[in-house]
């Protein structure tokens, strides 16, 4: 982890006091980081093309991270549409974790 502002290390520490949690409770976490949402339901700019989390995406992600299966204890994982130009890493379907339907892409 390699926040570079104020906000991002309220996120990191957010994540971390996560983990501790999970390790000293036993009650497992799944914090998501959220891309681009926005109202009405499509990006607005260029930046949004890489970033952009559709409605129905968002669902798709939440509703994973709550049915997480028992084996995952702590995790972090972005919470992303499929967009052409996505930055981040959303899992290849192998695992627990909600694979987007929706591309920004299709708004150009």
């Amino acid at each position: 982890m390699r926040p570079c502002n104020a906000y991002g290390a309220g996120k990191v520490f957010a994540e971390a006091a996560c983990r501790w949690y999970t390790e000293t409770t036993g009650v497992s976490t799944v914090c998501l980081r959220i891309g681009t949402v926005l109202w009405p339901d499509r990006p607005r700019n260029e930046r949004h093309f890489s970033t952009w989390l559709s409605h129905r995406d968002l669902a798709g992600h939440v509703n994973a991270a709550v049915l997480a299966p028992p084996k995952v204890r702590s995790a972090v994982t972005w919470a992303v549409s499929a967009n052409t130009w996505r930055i981040w890493d959303v899992g290849d379907g192998t695992d627990w974790r909600y694979q987007p339907c929706d591309d920004a892409e299709r708004f150009r």
